[in-house]
């Protein structure tokens, strides 16, 4: 029953974006969620998909969704209905984007991301500055890091990354990334850490395919280093197809 309202979520973003002229969706199929370097669906495939509108002044507002698989909180693969391991994150954001001159471009925005637990909802701030198409930088704050509110157990963090996209002869581009995850709720879970990735896209017609090698600097000696399915954040490949619509 789950998966029929996952998929029934994802029919009404398609239907939504083609009955209004102002909205896009976007649509990527993986082969895992890499979230700064950790996976956030076991190692599985993955369906997202957007919905978006973006006004003519710079304004913009969106939903965002994905399928999750977390198999901690003691629930197992044997029980894949459980609200804690069968999960669709939801998350809705909205913001300014500024054109700076004629290369650069000012974002400022806000996300608040959900899930079937609500343990796991917080709320971010970011801001992003992007050269052209060719290389974006960005810092994250969240007061509430995967928390839910729970002021116990509150604990802030913080991100900032650097991506890349140079183009290369037919069709194809290089894709380098680089970030940085630090703040109190990473002190108390994992100890701060670096994510990074480096691959290759190809364009093909109206869809974008991307192979990337992912990895994070932690380790074992440190005890943030975690190997198996569950929120992996050692190397590992992630292939991607990504097309948006209306074509």
């Amino acid at each position: 029953m789950k998966r029929v309202k996952i998929l029934s979520a994802f029919g009404l973003l398609a239907v939504a974006s083609a009955a209004n002229a102002d909205v896009s969706s976007t649509w990527t199929f993986a082969t895992d969620y890499n979230f700064r370097g950790i996976s956030q669906n076991s190692k599985e495939p993955v369906l997202q998909g957007s919905l978006d509108y973006a006004h003519e002044s710079g304004a913009y507002a969106g939903l965002w969704l994905s399928t999750v698989n977390f198999e901690n909180n003691g629930v197992s693969k044997t029980n894949p209905n459980s609200q804690e391991y069968f999960h669709l994150e939801r998350d809705v954001y909205a913001g300014l984007s500024e054109k700076l001159g004629s290369d650069l471009t000012l974002d400022l925005g806000g996300k608040y991301y959900t899930y079937n637990t609500n343990k796991l909802n917080h709320g971010e701030a970011y801001v992003s500055l992007a050269y052209k198409s060719l290389v974006k930088a960005k810092f994250s704050y969240s007061p509430n890091f995967m928390s839910g509110g729970n002021t116990a157990v509150s604990k802030p963090a913080y991100a900032a990354s650097v991506d890349g996209a140079v183009p290369l002869p037919g069709n194809f581009s290089l894709l380098v990334q680089a970030g940085y995850n630090w703040g109190d709720y990473w002190d108390k879970t994992s100890r701060e850490y670096m994510d990074y990735s480096a691959g290759f896209g190809y364009t093909l017609g109206k869809v974008d395919l991307s192979a990337k090698y992912v990895n994070t600097n932690t380790t074992m000696a440190k005890g943030n280093r975690v190997t198996v399915d569950n929120l992996n954040n050692a190397e590992r490949a992630v292939l991607s197809m990504t097309t948006k619509f209306p074509w």
